[in-house]
């Protein structure tokens, strides 16, 4: 299904921090993960559990930034295990912990 973003006063590029306005603003439940040296890492975890979930992988070279839509997790993150409604291996897991509290 595609419809159009409301915005509000969120500017592009959208940082992942301004995620969870996008995020009410249009009643979705978005995950942002970063990808850097082969490790996949939580940019954003929503904290709504109500609606399906749109996973996005945020992608940045010098000043290029880039969402992509993660259509698989396992796909992306292969033998992981699945944890809290997520795909994880214990380095995902530990970056949870320590930013989330999890």
């Amino acid at each position: 299904m595609e419809q159009e973003l409301r915005l509000g006063n969120v500017t592009c590029p959208v940082q992942p921090c301004k995620v969870p306005i996008i995020e009410n603003l249009n009643n979705l439940r978005i995950n942002v993960f970063g990808y850097e040296d082969e490790e996949v890492f939580p940019l954003y975890i929503s904290k709504r559990e109500d609606i399906q979930v749109i996973n996005l992988l945020y992608t940045t070279q010098g000043n290029d930034k880039h969402y992509c839509l993660i259509k698989n997790m396992s796909r992306l993150l292969g033998g992981w295990l699945v944890v809290w409604g997520l795909m994880a291996q214990e380095p995902f897991l530990a970056k949870l912990r320590q930013t989330y509290g999890v």
